[in-house]
């Protein structure tokens, strides 16, 4: 029978669904309820009772609709991962803090208002979080191929007519040059979600679609000699190759595309070899390629535990790759300390995140997108202290960097919003 036709029953529905915020469950709930009063009906005209009176009788046997709709608000409300919300808004004081020590000082080369600039990036990037964690991150699983598609577009158009900065391919939009290497990775990782979980890995065109997902960003930053977007991409990628069911094999190769490739673009280019050699041995060359190492190492090692002041001018781009150097040797190890708390508190909620999505798709796009952010962490973390080389790596959400802080909140919105409706999305599935 169909019962979505008759206005009683629609106006009870409605009258359910009005009491409960969450849109993305309206669908759900008038299913369940509809299956309750179809079972109802079916008892009452089981008994003789006409249908036109069966009907009436269930809609009044089901209870007042207003205090349903007050129950299943309270029961289907969403999610807020609070933990994960304040550790970020501390992550900012700590960053804009850093960025005010570091231009009220005069510590940069060039006078740039990083503080300013960055407070307004934060609070624009504030907004857009909340905005996106609202939405149902379930809609960007169809537009994974336009996403993906649009991003190499952007790209190859800015690589052959846009400027050039260090060598890197810029886009630029009215008064804003956004750094392409560094926010596509978080674009194409987002797509390359929605279009692997669709792969069958027991299918050879499985393989052949993953690999050609893989090989032509790979060619793209090699082409923009960029790296960093290079380890990025590639690592985050594996794993979303390995959360989705790829065979050890086919992860193997992909790594070796990443690793051989990224070695030989290395080898060919003089200044990145003795970045290399720098790094392996600066004692070999105190004032050229071993030069940042050794400044690099004994700022940390000068530091103490409450640090020196500010005062470090040996290094350049305090504020964006060495970030973490100037706060260990201006803050001292304890405030170091204190944020290297704060970034496994972080990361610690975002992989549990992972576990705790209901949805295929919202566990394999967090494990991705939360792979990008640790990379990087993880990479300007270690090369601060010497234990990796230098590269353009940025700190996530400390670093000054107008694009990519507005880039990682909107990815902590669409994360935000995969824990949000981490239980309005299984109840959608089991009805």
């Amino acid at each position: 029978m169909n019962l979505q036709r008759d206005p009683n029953i629609n106006e009870f529905l409605d009258t359910v669904c009005a009491q409960v915020k969450c849109r993305e469950v309206h669908s759900a709930l008038k299913t369940e309820l509809l299956n309750h009063m179809e079972d109802r009906i079916e008892d009452l005209t089981g008994k003789g009772i006409p249908i036109k009176e069966a009907i009436p009788q269930a809609i009044k046997d089901m209870g007042d609709p207003v205090s349903i709709g007050i129950q299943l608000a309270h029961t289907h409300r969403p999610k807020i991962h609070w933990r994960l919300i304040i550790v970020t808004l501390l992550f900012l004081g700590f960053g804009l803090f850093t960025l005010y020590t570091i231009q009220a000082n005069h510590l940069l080369r060039h006078e740039i208002q990083v503080f300013y600039k960055s407070a307004f990036y934060a609070l624009l990037g504030a907004m857009l979080l909340i905005l996106v964690s609202r939405l149902d991150y379930r809609k960007l699983w169809p537009l994974s191929p336009y996403i993906y598609l649009i991003t190499l577009v952007i790209w190859l158009y800015a690589l052959i007519s846009g400027p050039t900065v260090a060598g890197l391919p810029y886009l630029l939009i009215g008064p804003w040059a956004i750094n392409l290497g560094a926010v596509t990775p978080y674009f194409l990782i987002a797509a390359s979600a929605g279009l692997l979980l669709k792969c069958d890995w027991n299918d050879r065109k499985s393989y052949l679609i993953s690999g050609a997902l893989f090989i032509i960003p790979l060619m793209l930053y090699l082409a923009s000699s960029c790296l960093s977007g290079l380890l990025l991409f590639g690592g985050a990628f594996l794993v979303l190759v390995w959360r989705s069911g790829g065979k050890k094999l086919h992860i193997s190769l992909l790594m070796a595309l990443l690793l051989i490739p990224a070695v030989l673009k290395i080898i060919a280019q003089p200044y990145r070899l003795e970045r290399i050699t720098g790094f392996l041995n600066p004692q070999a060359d105190p004032g050229g390629a071993g030069y940042l190492y050794l400044q690099l190492d004994q700022a940390i090692r000068s530091a103490g535990l409450l640090g020196h002041g500010f005062n470090l001018s040996a290094l350049p781009e305090l504020h964006t790759d060495f970030v973490f150097a100037y706060i260990v040797y201006s803050f001292g190890w304890l405030a170091a300390m204190l944020l290297l708390m704060l970034v496994l508190g972080f990361f610690i909620y975002l992989f549990g995140t992972v576990k705790q999505a209901n949805h295929e798709y919202g566990s394999l796009l967090i494990a991705g997108l939360a792979t990008l952010l640790l990379i990087q962490s993880l990479w300007h973390i270690f090369m601060n202290l010497g234990w990796l080389p230098v590269t353009g790596m940025s700190l996530p959400f400390i670093s000054y960097g107008g694009s990519q802080l507005l880039v990682q909140m909107l990815v902590l919105g669409i994360i935000l919003s995969v824990y949000r409706l981490k239980d309005m999305v299984l109840l959608c599935e089991t009805i």
